[in-house]
């Protein structure tokens, strides 16, 4: 459940400034960032996999399932939550009336403890941006943004940004990902954070907002990070490093 409200928090990690690039990307992001936390319900979809390579096997997790949003009180929802690690998967699913929750997980019902509900409220009110951690500015992520047409996502029209990722200034949100996986890493310092910039073999980000409402509806980033790292980079960033990390969030059907 500690996962669970961590992952919902993790998703507030979304799209406030905008960066150097094209002038309608930038507008692009800048309204789609003010929409964030209007959303009140839709289906959630959020994946994260960290492919090493060389040893290891593939980590991460999956999240999935409509949600409702009620001032004040827990998400209407149930969410399925799927772990991967070391060749396996485990699944849990977190059910909410707005009034009580529960976890599903293998066979059993589990209720919730008051400092459970308490992180799943606080992790919702982030979500729906009136918590102080609701929003990190992935405008400023991207390299060189380029708008163009987006076309159908969820049968809705979009505009599309793409570009490359400015590991750098992403490097806390990426640290927090990995810590939802279940891992531990410590953030990095500005000068690491350059460091880490350098060790990046490629990158990409593409963003799918609607055309009309501005509604986040995708997106999507890939970072793959060399070997070539700092020996206290390495220990502050583990399996991250020689390996390529790809993160998708999707909101179906967004309501407001």
């Amino acid at each position: 459940m500690r996962t669970l409200a961590a992952v919902l928090s993790g998703v507030a990690l979304v799209a406030a400034g905008c960066g150097d690039g094209d002038t309608n990307a930038q507008d692009v992001l800048k309204q789609t960032a003010s929409t964030i936390g209007v959303i009140q319900s839709g289906t959630l979809g959020l994946k994260l996999l960290v492919t090493p390579q060389s040893e290891g096997q593939p980590f991460g997790f999956e999240l999935h399932g409509p949600f409702t949003f009620r001032r004040g009180s827990l998400p209407v929802t149930q969410m399925t939550y799927t772990q991967i690690a070391n060749g396996a998967t485990a699944t849990a699913t977190l059910v909410s009336d707005g009034t009580d929750a529960h976890v599903e997980a293998g066979g059993k019902q589990l209720a919730l403890s008051p400092a459970q509900t308490d992180s799943l409220r606080r992790a919702t009110a982030q979500l729906r941006g009136s918590g102080s951690g609701a929003r990190l500015a992935i405008g400023t992520w991207v390299k060189n943004p380029k708008a163009s047409d987006g076309g159908l996502v969820s049968g809705a029209k979009t505009d599309k940004v793409s570009g490359t990722i400015d590991l750098a200034e992403a490097a806390t949100a990426l640290v927090e990902v990995e810590r939802l996986s279940g891992r531990h890493a410590r953030q990095l310092t500005a000068d690491e954070r350059k460091r880490l910039q350098e060790a990046v073999r490629s990158s990409s980000f593409v963003l799918y907002s609607g055309k009309d409402d501005h509604l986040l509806r995708k997106l999507v980033m890939s970072v793959d990070i060399g070997f070539d790292v700092p020996a206290d980079l390495k220990t502050a960033l583990g399996a991250l490093v020689g390996a390529k990390v790809d993160f998708e969030l999707t909101v179906a059907n967004p309501k407001t």
